[in-house]
């Protein structure tokens, strides 16, 4: 009554969910995830799968469509609001970044409702804290399509990886100002740009960079701007139509917007499948970190042949041991 799929990102997990609901003839189906970005582009999937005859709605803050079908909600919303459902409302579960599923906003979902079968979904079921993703679904794991496959089954893009030796900045300075000065000073900027543009893909520039911090995206977004480029940043604080609109920017070839600094924000749970570049800008330590940013640009696009990532790793490549890992996912 219950199944963890392991499937690389941008391999197809939500049309997989979406479809085996339909082969389960599922009637009431909640779907459950953390981020509302991602549950828009969910209820997307699942109308195209079902169609019409399904009726579809959100629940979250300030938006209350429960007199529906096929209801997509955030942990945090539906967590708090348990009581305005039935425990046996839903007969098909699905919960999406499951390796989320350990907090206790997850954990109240799971014991309150009672459906017939919940499906977990993740890329990444591995966690730093050692606590188990696996065990919360009696590690019966019926499918499992890791980064390798997905690539050997043409179901993602091909990236061309770059690990550059970066003699500019001291990756192993644990003062996070200083080494946020080392990032951002002018000297490094314009090695970041060369390297930009030794390995930029033809057409219009549609990068993520991920930073150390706040602050550091920031500085990026300054410094990037000054040699010429059109950049922003996101974080936390910005909304979802904030980012929507940056999302739309960026894949639009006709807007000058080429690069988005950002810190853990889009590690997961955006879809611009048109993206050409990832830039780690920052010691990347968990292997899961780096496999979700990596999976941001491998969907597939028109036009989009493969993708580029640009891995500042530092004065040894101690850290490209993060790109094997991946591949051996």
């Amino acid at each position: 009554n219950k199944a963890l799929v392991v499937a690389a990102t941008g391999s197809g997990k939500t049309y997989l969910a979406a479809f085996d609901a339909r082969n389960f003839d599922a009637k009431k189906v909640l779907f459950i995830v953390h981020r509302d970005t991602i549950l828009k582009e969910a209820m997307k999937t699942f109308a195209k799968v079902f169609g019409q005859r399904i009726t579809y709605g959100l629940f979250l803050s300030g938006i209350r469509q429960i007199d529906c079908d096929f209801l997509f909600s955030t942990n945090i919303t539906m967590s708090k609001n348990l009581d305005l459902f039935n425990k046996d409302e839903f007969d098909y579960l699905v919960i999406d970044e499951v390796h989320h599923a350990v907090a206790d906003t997850y954990q109240k979902i799971i014991e309150y409702f009672t459906p017939q079968f919940t499906l977990g979904l993740t890329a990444t079921p591995e966690r730093m804290d050692n606590e188990s993703v696996f065990d919360l679904f009696e590690k019966n794991v019926p499918y499992e399509l890791r980064l390798r496959d997905a690539l050997e089954n043409d179901l993602i893009v091909p990236f061309k990886y770059y690990g550059i030796n970066d003699k500019l900045v001291d990756y192993s300075e644990t003062d996070a100002r200083l080494l946020i000065s080392q990032i951002a000073d002018d000297l490094h900027v314009e090695f970041i740009k060369k390297n930009i543009e030794k390995y930029r893909p033809l057409g219009k520039l549609k990068a993520i960079g991920f930073c150390r911090s706040i602050e550091h995206a920031k500085l990026m977004m300054e410094k990037m701007n000054n040699f010429g480029y059109h950049t922003t940043y996101l974080i936390g604080k910005n909304d979802t139509g904030e980012r929507l609109k940056a999302f739309s920017d960026l894949q639009d070839d006709l807007n000058r917007l080429e690069i988005i600094f950002t810190v853990d924000l889009l590690n997961e749970g955006i879809d611009i499948p048109s993206i050409n570049m990832v830039m780690f800008l920052r010691p990347t330590e968990s292997s899961t970190i780096f496999i979700q940013q990596l999976g941001r640009g491998l969907r597939k696009y028109e036009g989009k042949d493969y993708l580029t990532v640009l891995d500042f790793i530092g004065n040894s490549y101690t850290r490209s041991v993060q790109i094997a890992i991946a591949m051996g996912s």
